[in-house]
């Protein structure tokens, strides 16, 4: 309702965590519960986007927990995605396309993610990030890194990182 007053044609949603749910039952429950916002956003005429993201390790959280924690996002990986698109079967649910985050989440954002999504995308967070390593940047930045189960990355200016931004834009731009 509130993006419909503003007049924006999206608003973004994400997918959430929960380890004790396998990739299948997680979606199965998203599917159910995000339907009374998505028969809402249709009546408004605002298409609800999924943005895919890795798994969010807070700061305090130790190093120790990666090791015993699963991944449980489904939205990580580009057939994650697809997936849970494909389980809610509507026009008025897409994909907001981040192709940092695929990284944070140990997927390729382009080609693979993309060509995987790109029937899908609506929206493009730009976004760009490399492997934090303390010896090569220093103590870390909390408002720059972004911390996975897999690894730590820190997000740089767009261009200056491991996605392949000069590609995509080569892609969507035709040139």
């Amino acid at each position: 309702e509130l993006a419909a007053l503003v007049g924006a044609p999206f608003t973004v949603t994400y997918f959430g965590t929960n380890a004790l749910l396998d990739d299948d039952e997680a979606i199965e429950r998203y599917v159910a519960n995000i339907q009374p916002c998505l028969r809402k956003a249709e009546e408004q005429g605002v298409v609800l986007l999924i943005e895919n993201l890795f798994d969010i390790v807070p700061t305090e959280i130790s190093d120790a927990f990666r090791t015993r924690y699963r991944s449980s996002d489904a939205t990580r990986t580009a057939k994650g995605v697809k997936k849970l698109i494909d389980a809610i079967g509507s026009p008025w649910f897409r994909f907001n396309y981040d192709p940092g985050n695929f990284l944070c989440g140990g997927e390729e954002p382009y080609p693979f993610a993309y060509d995987i999504l790109k029937d899908y995308i609506r929206n493009i967070h730009l976004k760009d990030a490399v492997k934090y390593d303390a010896g090569l940047y220093g103590p870390p930045d909390d408002l720059y890194l972004q911390r996975d189960l897999n690894a730590d990355y820190m997000c740089v200016a767009v261009g200056d990182g491991a996605v392949n931004y000069d590609a995509l834009f080569r892609r969507l731009f035709g040139g």
